[in-house]
């Protein structure tokens, strides 16, 4: 008679490494929604007649936000967020209020630019202060929840 003696080791997910998935996850799931919905809004301005070109600042003509640009700022912008908040989460004495904070001062921030976009029409202008809205207004809670979730508050 042979006996077979089968062991297996579990290896649990550190607490830390689980939470520190949770800011990423989030982080992932507000760029993907807030890509979506600030296209959203770029499409339905498109659709009513709002002129899809802008300038930067001190610029001599505007130049065409294409189909997709919204996404990938979105996106940009919100790769920098989650990396502000992880960064927050280890270094900040209240990473959760730090964060919110911060994320609402660069959102009002965001607006400076748009403002000062030469050669931009007034409707563009506010098409584009209404999608960095409607992202923060996404992204902001969804990561203030994770932050809250790494540091266990």
């Amino acid at each position: 008679m042979t006996t077979t003696l089968s062991t297996t080791t579990s290896h649990p997910v550190p607490a830390t490494a689980a939470r520190s998935r949770v800011l990423w996850a989030a982080g992932a799931k507000a760029a993907l929604l807030g890509a979506l919905a600030a296209e959203a809004v770029g499409g339905i301005a498109r659709a009513v007649g709002v002129p899809m070109q802008a300038g930067g600042f001190g610029a001599s003509h505007a130049d065409a936000i294409g189909v997709g640009a919204f996404a990938t700022a979105t996106f940009l912008n919100l790769v920098v967020g989650t990396l502000l908040a992880a960064a927050l989460v280890r270094w900040a004495r209240h990473p959760e209020r730090t964060f919110v904070r911060t994320a609402v001062t660069l959102t009002v921030l965001s607006f400076v630019p748009v403002l000062l976009a030469a050669h931009t029409a007034a409707s563009t202008k506010v098409t584009l202060a209404l999608t960095h809205v409607v992202v923060a207004v996404i992204a902001i809670p969804m990561l203030r929840r994770a932050v809250a979730a790494r540091t266990g508050a």
